[in-house]
């Protein structure tokens, strides 16, 4: 009855609505339809109860960890986007919502004997895509596995256009790397929300989005403790206003969110109240710290919620092309940009850009699937051609075009997924930049891979024509590729 327990919890709790106790229509009808699959025998995912058995969305795992005097250690990741870094807010490590929830935790952990690490994982413009292959680094997990894991990422997904299939597997993807590290993770998702999903909410009860759809769908078949704040505060400025639709110059919006998504330190002062007073409610009862047993994710017993699963992210790691071996000459028409000391987060040590059609450059990694931390806009960027080949067989290989253009007119990260679900081996990777309508320019910081990033390695570019941005034809490696340009 675990599952069930914790959905119920998490639709009561932590749903969509005012206070948090409001739930749609849809969410009380899911509820409904899983009690009586349960009451009849049937349970969903081809699993038992007892087969499918994840933490209520109460947070006992958390409360076990404040009970556990054998454990003085509590880090805490924020992963998000511009919202969970802080932008609107006077100073985003003492004004956002994630620094004064770690402000709570900081305090919470005095009073329990914890030493608290609060690590922001944070990077304006990102969504699922890069968390799910950045958290790991980003997260410091390296350094220590983390025992709680904020993830905010609903309002970018919507923003780099990924339809809802694409934002499940990415989102999904986070919270089965979080449990593989750490099966007793406690894992919060965080939803914030734009002017756009304000007017929305209060017309229909929904966010009508189904990158949000999907994000509270995976949350739930985790049994995850959900936290809407944005719906919380949307709320909250209705009530304020008197009105039940905005636009961002109405003095109330502007009280709170400084353009359409980013609040003001009175907003995160909602959103993070919002989060406090839930973690408040679950983690106490009459003041006294809850005493519970913590609960074990096991992957191997628990069903993906996507369908299509071998496309999971199971390995998610980013590097350099620096850090790659690249350099001026195994670069075609790229320049690299290199600087000193280490990578973190968006700051790269040695990223890649080129405005000339046919530019191109290859790499070599050992894995599942593979992509780039590109920097995207609607005014100049092109596309990659792309093509991978199993370097043991040349006879495997895969090809596309990813674009680089994000609909919006300044530079913001913006995803360029290659491929993912690999057979895990080794492949070579060759690209060759092309003309859209936007232009013909490229951005890109990072390598991402499903895999182990130190297999990560330049190889010779595909020997393209600069100077004739027509079509091109290149022999490589792998033999000849014709590629069209744009």
């Amino acid at each position: 009855m675990e599952p069930l327990r914790g959905f119920i919890l998490n639709t009561l709790f932590f749903g969509r609505g005012k206070d948090m106790k409001h739930h749609s229509m849809r969410a009380l009808a899911l509820a409904l339809v899983l009690s009586v699959l349960l009451t009849i025998g049937c349970v969903p995912f081809d699993a038992s109860a007892e087969e499918f058995a994840l933490p209520a969305s109460d947070l006992s795992n958390l409360a076990y960890i404040l009970n556990d005097e054998s454990d003085t250690d509590l880090r805490i990741v924020y992963l998000g986007g511009s919202v969970t870094e802080g932008v609107g807010s006077i100073r985003h490590d003492t004004d956002s919502w994630r620094a004064l929830v770690g402000q709570y935790f900081t305090d919470l952990g005095e009073k329990y004997g914890k030493t608290v690490t609060n690590i922001n994982a944070a990077i304006g413009a990102t969504g699922s895509y890069f968390g799910a292959y950045r958290f790991y680094r980003d997260g410091l997990f390296k350094e220590g596995a983390p025992d709680v894991l904020f993830i905010e990422f609903s309002i970018n997904d919507v923003y780099d256009s990924l339809d809802g299939e694409a934002a499940a597997l990415y989102y999904e993807s986070i919270i089965r790397q979080s449990y593989a590290i750490n099966p007793y993770i406690q894992i919060i998702p965080v939803f914030t929300t734009d002017i756009n999903f304000v007017n929305s909410y209060l017309a229909t009860g929904d966010e009508c989005n189904e990158c949000f759809s999907e994000h509270h769908a995976v949350a739930v078949h985790y049994s995850l403790p959900e936290l809407n704040v944005g719906c919380i505060l949307a709320d909250k400025m209705a009530d304020e206003a008197g009105k039940r639709s905005f636009t961002d110059n109405d003095p109330v919006w502007d009280k709170y969110i400084t353009d359409t998504c980013h609040p003001t330190n009175e907003g995160y002062k909602v959103y993070a109240n919002a989060i406090i007073d839930s973690l408040r409610s679950q983690l106490f009862e009459n003041g006294v710290l809850r005493t519970d047993s913590k609960t074990a994710v096991e992957l191997d017993r628990t069903p993906a919620y996507c369908v299509d699963s071998d496309r999971l992210i199971r390995h998610g790691r980013y590097i350099s092309f620096k850090d790659a071996d690249f350099t001026e000459e195994n670069l075609h028409g790229f320049a690299l940009n290199a600087t000193d000391g280490e990578s973190y987060k968006s700051s790269s040590n040695g990223t890649i850009t080129s405005d000339k059609v046919n530019a191109s450059f290859a790499y070599t990694f050992k894995g599942r699937g593979t992509g780039f931390y590109s920097i995207g806009n609607n005014t100049n960027r092109g596309a990659l051609k792309w093509k991978i080949t199993a370097t043991d067989d040349p006879t495997v290989s895969y090809s596309g075009t990813v674009s680089l253009v994000k609909d919006y007119w300044m530079d913001l990260a913006f995803p360029a997924p290659i491929i993912n679900g690999l057979e895990d081996r080794e492949w070579l990777c060759e690209c060759v930049l092309t003309a859209t309508g936007s232009g013909s320019s490229a951005e890109l910081r990072y390598i991402y891979v499903d895999g182990d990033e130190t297999s990560v390695h330049a190889a010779a570019a595909p020997d393209t024509d600069l100077d004739n941005p027509g079509e091109i034809a290149y022999v490589s490696s792998t033999g000849s590729v014709t590629v069209d340009g744009e």
